[in-house]
């Protein structure tokens, strides 16, 4: 949310996930929604598409606010639903 995730190297992994993930020191994320659009079931597997938007609070007051459209991809493992694939876009 606060880095471009447009032309952006594919994440995989929990320890790349999670850095991805962690904002620096003084960095908040003031606010964040999502909108499904859709989202559908099909046996062990699942997806869901639909947009975004936020506000981040930078170390220096500054506010930033972004939007953007999502793909979520889930599989049933051993009766437990997990994040296959997810994509986030962000609009210019």
């Amino acid at each position: 949310c606060i880095r471009d995730r447009n032309n952006s190297d594919i994440i995989e992994g929990t320890e790349a996930i999670a850095a991805f993930y962690t904002l620096p020191k003084g960095v908040s994320i003031s606010s964040h929604s999502i909108t499904p659009i859709e989202v559908k079931v099909i046996g062990e597997e699942a997806y869901a598409y639909g947009t975004y938007a936020g506000e981040t609070l930078k170390a220096d007051g500054e506010k930033i606010q972004w939007k953007g459209k999502y793909v979520n991809v889930w599989r049933q493992i051993d009766g437990i639903w997990k994040v296959y694939l997810e994509i986030w876009n962000s609009n210019p």
